[in-house]
């Protein structure tokens, strides 16, 4: 299992590594895009959708989110990410508290997918079109600190569970882990020179160190939600993962389910804040 962790990990690093150097974005616009289509697909297959159903809601999401972005409409997108933002208001945070929300709730839960990650692929290709690959990855970055300082806060301190009927392992002490990295993140990156122009330095010129890391560690937290709300589809769904595409980790949904609340977030911080 160790072996086909490592051996994925490094196949998705060299495509990501292939993609950034290339000289046009356009490559690394289409591996984004194939995560998040792929996300959908297993999405729709968490909530019972047929084949063709999730096939379908994955050729919408990857077609939704190109043509939002290509269109260059300075209306549609805010309108766009503020909707995400309030869809997972009402349709996924009240079904952490109360999974039964999500058989009350059934519609939305369908339009959900959709609606929160092709505004996920229009936020992350307006990211790249503003700051650049770096930039976008410099705001996945902090989603990744935040797991990997969860898991390793958790395992040395935990004792609280966060939310035992949904993910038993996740502790207190570890999403506080988790949120201490992004912080030591943000205030590194802002700090250095070679930070200009990455999402957490761009963000700080604007509302200063403090400001930016109030934000960042917000986001942080929400991304914990967005990991909590996949763990609540696959325990409803009865699986361990979303798929096995990727051998030693799952499937795609398992690896972006923390950005899905993020992204559009921080498309709305890009629109009006950084600009």
């Amino acid at each position: 299992m160790l072996g086909q962790r490592v051996i994925t990990a490094l196949v998705l690093l060299v495509a990501l590594g292939l993609s950034l150097a290339a000289a046009e974005p356009i490559w690394f616009q289409l591996l984004v895009a194939a995560f998040i289509s792929v996300a959908a697909w297993e999405w729709f297959r968490l909530l019972g959708a047929s084949g063709a159903l999730s096939a379908a809601g994955s050729v919408l999401v990857a077609g939704l989110g190109f043509s939002i972005y290509w269109s260059s409409s300075p209306a549609i997108e805010p309108w766009l990410f503020g909707t995400a933002c309030l869809g997972w208001l009402i349709a996924a945070l009240p079904a952490l508290r109360d999974p039964e929300w999500l058989k009350r709730c059934r519609i939305l839960h369908v339009v959900l997918p959709v609606l929160m990650l092709s505004a996920c692929l229009s936020a992350a290709f307006a990211i790249l079109s503003k700051l650049g690959p770096l930039g976008l990855v410099s705001l996945l970055a902090i989603v990744w600190l935040a797991d990997v300082g969860a898991y390793f806060a958790g395992r040395a301190l935990g004792r609280r569970k966060l939310a035992p009927a949904i993910s038993p392992n996740k502790t207190v002490e570890g999403a506080v882990g988790g949120l201490a990295a992004v912080a030591l993140y943000v205030f590194v990156v802002s700090a250095i020179p070679a930070g200009k122009g990455l999402f957490p330095a761009a963000l700080s010129e604007v509302w200063g160190l403090a400001g930016a890391l109030i934000a960042l560690v917000v986001l942080a937290g929400l991304s914990i939600t967005g990991d909590l709300f996949e763990s609540l589809l696959k325990r409803r769904a009865g699986v361990k993962d979303s798929s096995r595409l990727l051998p030693g980790h799952g499937g795609v949904f398992d690896r972006i389910d923390a950005l899905v609340p993020v992204l559009p977030v921080a498309g709305l911080m890009l629109i009006y804040v950084i600009k």
